[in-house]
């Protein structure tokens, strides 16, 4: 008994499986584009309901893109503790912000930003804020500290500045840049 009697031989069975595979994908991106404008009307009308949460997006992810500079400006750096002036004196250290530095740095603010302004999406709030803030400190830390690790103990003490340059950043962004 031949159970492939239905099987066409002349290859119209291969188009057919195409076409049925193009038709699939184009309703899964016609779903996914409604969903994507769905999403960003979403967002424009929170936007537009209280514009100090794009303030308060936006500060977060300033500060942690100056904490990222900070760390990364290795003369700046290594001058903490070493003299008063050390960290401000006009050197080369700029010079080294570049390339993967700066597109961290980019990344940073803008992962940052966009995770916090997710926060206030009320189904995200509820369930998931907490999360959503681990995300956000962890994300920073990792692609910051990524870019440079000399030795476990040298790591530590730089993370402990980080720390401590990261909450003065961030307490005076929070303070001077549109304080609510």
């Amino acid at each position: 008994m031949d159970l492939d009697h239905n099987r066409k031989t002349n290859g119209d069975g291969m188009v057919g499986v195409i076409a049925s595979c193009g038709l699939l994908l184009h309703s899964l991106l016609a779903r996914l584009g409604r969903a994507a404008a769905g999403f960003a009307g979403n967002m424009g009308e929170i936007a537009r309901e209280d514009p100090r949460r794009v303030a308060h997006s936006l500060k977060v992810g300033l500060a942690l893109a100056l904490v990222s500079v900070v760390y990364f400006v290795t003369a700046l750096f290594n001058g903490l503790g070493v003299s008063p002036c050390g960290p401000c004196s006009p050197s080369s250290s700029w010079s080294t912000l570049s390339g993967e530095p700066i597109s961290l740095t980019v990344f940073v603010f803008l992962v940052a930003s966009a995770a916090t302004f997710l926060r206030f999406i009320p189904e995200i709030k509820a369930k998931y804020d907490y999360g959503v803030t681990i995300f956000i400190l962890t994300f920073s830390l990792v692609a910051v500290s990524s870019y440079r690790v000399e030795e476990l103990i040298q790591l530590a003490h730089d993370r402990f500045y980080t720390i401590v340059v990261g909450v003065v950043i961030c307490l005076l962004t929070t303070v001077f840049v549109f304080p609510v």
